[in-house]
């Protein structure tokens, strides 16, 4: 036998080898129809939360026609984020699109795609994407695309209600969030990113810029600081000074930095940790010593003074 038409046979050999183990590594032949230990399958070999199975058998199986079940696909197919379903439409095509359409809505996501449509697999080819093994001698970590700026050690948000997770979230507009989550809002280091280019990287706090951040403007220029509810306060020149004041030194509204503390705004009186108006300051003190003189006297109690103070300041 000549070296050509051995070296023939043995290629011929290698693709029949390699075609046998692709087979051998998919964890099972497509089935047509959904069954109890359908997503329970699929999730011994794709990533997937441990509620999603739970939340398949529960809801998902008991409901009646038609209706639709709808993931959302990460790392290539091997792995599971959110899902979402719909039940009791009046036809499987409007039943997938209603599905599919609020997964995106709800996740933020181009990556939902139909599972099942009724009790039948919708998409035989994510099926075996999803429970296909990779060849590979090492198992990527599957993870949710996130920005250079933000790291975090939290595991990644696998279910509907994200809690102490990090996953980047695209809302409809564009708008692009990559951080971290608590209680569904977003709590902890960030990176949102808007449509015209704008960005901010730093600390949230129930889905508002709250503590140190920096903004990067379209035009190259940037902003660097403390914020507070959305609301940029001072440069972070002055936040590093204030590491080691009392939080209640934080700027607040109608005032700027000045030094290592701050000051009220032109046409505003300094009381307490507040500005106010100049006149309302003047009206504010001159209820106040009424009221004082109430307390004095004796004509009214401690807490009835703290009482007429709130209603005098609730006024202003």
């Amino acid at each position: 036998m000549s070296e050509l038409i051995r070296n023939l046979i043995m290629k011929k050999l290698t693709i029949l080898l390699f075609s046998i183990l692709i087979s051998f590594n998919s964890y099972s032949e497509t089935p047509s129809f959904i069954g109890g230990d359908t997503i329970k399958d699929i999730c011994k070999i794709a990533d997937c939360g441990e509620s999603l199975d739970i939340y398949y058998r529960q809801h998902y199986l008991s409901k009646k026609n038609h209706k639709a079940f709808v993931i959302e696909v990460w790392d290539g197919g091997k792995a599971i984020g959110g899902s979402y379903m719909t039940w009791l439409q009046p036809n499987a095509a409007l039943a997938k699109r209603e599905a599919l359409k609020s997964c995106k809505r709800e996740f933020g996501s181009t990556s939902c795609q139909v599972l099942f449509v009724n009790n039948k697999i919708a998409d035989k080819k994510l099926y075996e994407l999803l429970t296909t093994k990779s060849i590979s001698t090492t198992t990527p970590t599957p993870t949710a695309a996130t920005s250079s700026e933000t790291s975090s050690n939290l595991p990644k948000c696998t279910y509907n209600y994200y809690h102490n997770c990090f996953i980047e979230y695209i809302w409809d507009d564009g708008t692009k969030y990559a951080g971290e989550w608590q209680n569904n809002k977003i709590n902890g280091q960030g990176t949102m990113t808007w449509p015209d280019g704008a960005k901010y990287v730093g600390e949230w706090q129930d889905d508002e810029r709250t503590g140190l951040g920096k903004v990067f403007f379209p035009d190259g220029t940037t902003e660097e600081g403390v914020y507070k509810d959305g609301v940029f306060q001072y440069e972070k020149a002055i936040a590093d000074r204030y590491a080691t004041t009392k939080v209640s030194e934080v700027i607040p509204a109608n005032a700027h930095a000045s030094g290592s503390s701050w000051k009220c705004n032109t046409g505003f009186t300094k009381f307490g940790n507040s500005c106010n108006k100049a006149e309302e300051s003047k009206d504010y003190i001159k209820e106040l010593e009424k009221i004082k003189e109430l307390l004095d006297s004796g004509v009214i109690n401690e807490e009835e003074f703290k009482k007429m103070k709130q209603k005098i300041i609730d006024k202003m």
